[in-house]
């Protein structure tokens, strides 16, 4: 099993079986690649809500914690978190300790999360504004065009 990312949001997972351990290590290397999916993060490179994910008998839970609070969770999870650029979060698991269930439940938690647009549309409907609205989150610096949008934690922008 190998886990690949950018540390900017982007995370894959490659599977490869072999008799060889150095066979099935290449095999899941060329797969990685292949199965590359965009974790919703906030600007400050954490999730946006707290969600819960299954795999197999394993439960986990992940959870933002304040700017930097950095990353509390298993060595196993936190090179996992650093591959794909989350660095203020919380994991937890439950249940059993099979590695292989562990990350693909992890793997669930992170993109199985609101994404920006969801949370884009929560905001929207709490400031009473109609319909879901174009949304760009900025980390640093001043908005280009539009103006900041109230009812959610962090920068948000809307546009048009």
């Amino acid at each position: 099993m190998v886990v690949a990312g950018n540390g900017r949001g982007v995370l894959g997972l490659g599977v490869g079986r072999a008799a060889e351990a150095s066979d099935a290590v290449r095999k899941a290397t060329a797969a990685a690649p292949r199965s590359l999916f965009f974790v919703p993060r906030h600007a400050r490179a954490g999730p946006l809500a707290p969600h819960t994910a299954w795999h197999g008998g394993v439960k986990c839970s992940v959870f933002p914690l304040r700017t930097g609070g950095g990353v509390r969770a298993c060595p196993l999870a936190a090179g996992v978190c650093r591959l794909a650029g989350v660095t203020d979060v919380g994991v937890k698991f439950h249940g059993s300790r099979c590695v292989r269930h562990m990350v693909k439940a992890l793997i669930r938690a992170l993109e199985g999360g609101p994404t920006l647009a969801d949370a884009a549309a929560a905001a929207a409907a709490a400031a009473g504004l109609d319909g879901a609205p174009r949304v760009r989150e900025l980390a640093v610096g001043a908005p280009r065009k539009g103006r900041r949008l109230a009812g959610a934690p962090g920068e948000w922008w809307v546009q048009g």
